[in-house]
């Protein structure tokens, strides 16, 4: 494998997404996904370099990285929404689409099967126990790409005064966490979203997804660009959430 079958792959999906610029009203959601495609590719290409992949994995990486939320244009589509609970999985979709239109028909069915596999994974709240060898390891490094570009966008966004509802799950703006979920993210357990009841309960488990970081790398990113502090400081301060905060900060700093 070549990285002329990356090129070709990301001309593909190049003209794929102009389909889905079916009118102005539209435009900024698909440009949001196309983007946020872009950019996990290009984290993801960051750590598989940092963790010393050869280029062929870094090819692999590449493609799962570009091709990880193919279906968030057809879901979009469909439902005029990003969100899962009330359409379906993209994750699952973007396989499906993967496989319709045959586009890695010209890999060996070994690597194929690990694309599949990271892309399925990377949007579940854990990683299945049966994921295993080269199918972990890129599931691993999408769900970090994935969550450096999530932090990134929702960072901003929580700076912002612009209104922008297709990435935001529908919670009260009531200040303050609920108990439930302070305590799932001071224990490091993943949080379901549809525990979530305050804006500032999902703020806190995004700064919580920083235990689901597998790779120093991730850590460094994660600290250079500040986005925990930038949500931190968005959200109403008590005792729990400084708690919360600092003790995600130590973290980091001692793992790093």
């Amino acid at each position: 494998m070549t990285e002329n079958t990356f090129n070709e792959l990301q001309e593909w999906f190049e003209k794929y997404v102009q389909e889905f610029y079916l009118s102005e009203k539209d435009k900024e959601q698909i440009d949001l996904k196309y983007k946020h495609s872009y950019r996990v590719y290009q984290n993801i290409n960051k750590l598989a370099n940092d963790i010393g992949l050869s280029s062929e994995e870094i090819i692999i990486a590449n493609i799962i990285g570009l091709f990880h939320d193919l279906g968030r244009f057809e879901q979009y589509k469909r439902y005029k929404t990003f969100s899962d609970s009330e359409s379906l999985n993209h994750g699952k979709l973007s396989v499906e689409i993967l496989q319709d239109y045959q586009l890695l028909k010209k890999l060996k069915p070994e690597i194929q099967n690990i694309i599949f596999q990271a892309i399925m994974n990377h949007n579940k709240l854990d990683i299945p126990a049966e994921t295993s060898g080269k199918a972990l390891l890129f599931t691993k490094l999408i769900r970090d790409a994935d969550k450096l570009d999530i932090w990134n966008i929702f960072s901003r966004r929580y700076h912002s005064k612009k209104d922008n509802n297709k990435i935001n799950i529908e919670l009260s703006d009531k200040p303050g966490i609920s108990p439930n979920i302070f305590q799932q993210v001071l224990e490091g357990k993943p949080v379901k979203y549809s525990s979530l009841k305050t804006v500032d309960d999902f703020k806190l488990i995004q700064i919580g997804w920083t235990y689901d970081l597998n790779f120093k790398e991730s850590l460094r990113i994660l600290k250079e660009k500040q986005y925990l502090k930038k949500i931190y400081e968005t959200m109403e301060q008590s005792i729990q959430v400084k708690e919360i905060y600092d003790k995600i900060i130590n973290y980091i700093n001692q793992t790093i």
